[in-house]
């Protein structure tokens, strides 16, 4: 067994202690095995030296000789996991260079056949700013498996350090956790370095809906803007998000039914939607048909192209709408974290606005979801019902018997009260929830 001796160049000894050389697994090690040098040391190791030098040799190859055993007899954990995903996948695990990270989150299965191009591209960028950082604070690391606990706190610190908004922060550490989860199933990682870092609270500021004197002074700002008055109109009336907005077809837009409505599949969560058209809309898509030329798909060609092209483009141009009409202090709030103010008014207080209203004056909070695109009602209930405190009187007024709120005579009859419902019911009936509406009319008439 080859056992070593640190000289220093003139040949007196550089360390006190003998080293032992062993090869495991094809690499070489070379380790300190605490068995001090004694005597004179020969010149060279082929040598014999002194009595007491050849009894610390002798130490040194004993103890060479059980760190050799150690090494060899028994498995280390990756020789262990590589064995373990042998069995389990039948392959070996695998190495993956941390500079094709984002070719591993393309490859990721994903619960939806297609994502929307601005969240790929979202995530992709998140990828790629871990793998900018290990190659500028740790250039060393070039394999995935060589990435550990403390490399991904590191950079979920940097993350910190750059003030982005906690949501901002979740994400993050979702998308690389996500990526290297992904690494572990395909390329037999033994570990997720991302594993065991706590999620943070989110603080988030939502968007404020518009009571209807805003709603009438955004309309007021934007009558003669002929970019943006049809999406705001179109906002308002539908619920829907800017981008479906902007997109919207001819082929989903139903003007000659006796009941004139939208149809559209939500770009964001994949929904199909159908969605009554009102008067002020009509309006708009009834001047947008007369202008319409060469047969083309989108009602709203110009506006269609340039969110296709540059969508925050089209964001700031209703953004200066907003500025207008209600003043910058109004439209942006403060963060606690964040690297930007935070959007109270926008195009999306429409949709706010919208789903708001609907709830406060008595729609079905399952019929809200049919129209808004939302699966589930935790989310239209956390995020986009947010009553002001005379819708919260009203509907409480509406609500609650005489002996608590000390009215008298105000309320209409018990019998009014089920008509207006019914005819609610009745004005929102749509061809696909035209079963659901029956049972709920007749639920409500005791049959």
């Amino acid at each position: 067994m080859p056992l070593e001796i640190r000289r220093k160049p003139d040949g007196s000894l550089k360390s006190k202690y003998w080293y032992g050389a062993y090869a495991v697994n094809g690499k070489r090690h070379v380790s300190n095995l605490g068995i001090e040098i004694a005597g004179a040391p020969p010149a060279s190791l082929r040598e014999d030296g002194d009595p007491a030098f050849e009894r610390s040799r002798g130490e040194a190859k004993n103890a060479l000789a059980k760190t050799v055993a150690l090494a060899r007899g028994t498995k280390s954990a990756e020789a262990l996991v590589q064995e373990i995903h042998e069995i389990k996948y039948g392959a070996k695990v695998q190495s993956f260079a941390v500079a094709d990270l984002v070719k591993a989150w393309e490859s990721m299965p994903k619960k939806r056949r297609k994502l929307n191009p601005r969240y790929m591209k979202d995530v992709k960028c998140t990828v790629q700013r871990f793998v900018t950082y290990l190659a500028g604070h740790h250039p060393q690391v070039v394999d995935a498996a060589q990435v550990d606990k403390r490399i991904a706190r590191e950079f979920m610190e940097a993350e910190e350090a750059r003030g982005v908004a906690d949501k901002t922060w979740n994400d993050t550490l979702k998308r690389v956790r996500a990526t290297f989860r992904f690494l572990q199933t395909e390329y037999g990682l033994w570990r997720n370095p991302f594993d065991g870092i706590r999620m943070r609270e989110e603080n988030q500021c939502h968007r404020k809906p518009l009571d209807n004197t805003q709603i009438e002074k955004l309309l007021a700002t934007t009558a003669k803007d002929e970019f943006c008055r049809p999406l705001i109109v179109c906002g308002l009336g539908t619920a829907m998000r800017l981008g479906d907005c902007c997109q919207l077809r001819w082929n989903g837009v139903n003007l000659n039914s006796p009941t004139p409505n939208i149809t559209v599949k939500t770009s964001k969560s994949g929904e199909t939607v159908c969605i009554p058209i009102y008067d002020r809309l009509r309006k708009e898509l009834e001047l947008a048909h007369k202008s319409r030329k060469d047969k083309n798909p989108f009602v709203w060609p110009i506006q269609a192209a340039l969110y296709v092209r540059q969508h925050s483009l089209v964001s700031r141009k209703i953004g200066r709408i907003f500025k207008t009409a209600f003043g910058k202090d109004l439209v942006h709030g403060v963060r606690e974290h964040g690297r930007a103010k935070t959007s109270l008014l926008d195009f999306h207080s429409l949709r706010t606005t919208w789903i708001t209203e609907a709830l406060s004056n008595g729609v079905n909070i399952e019929t809200v979801k049919l129209i808004s695109g939302h699966k589930t009602v935790e989310v239209v209930t956390t995020y986009y019902y947010h009553p002001n405190q005379e819708q919260v009187r009203n509907a409480l007024q509406a609500g609650l018997p005489d002996s608590i709120t000390g009215n008298s005579g105000t309320k209409a009859s018990p019998q009014a009260e089920r008509d207006a419902r019914l005819i609610a019911v009745l004005e929102k009936m749509t061809a696909p929830t035209w079963k659901k509406d029956k049972s709920t009319l007749l639920a409500m008439m005791g049959r």
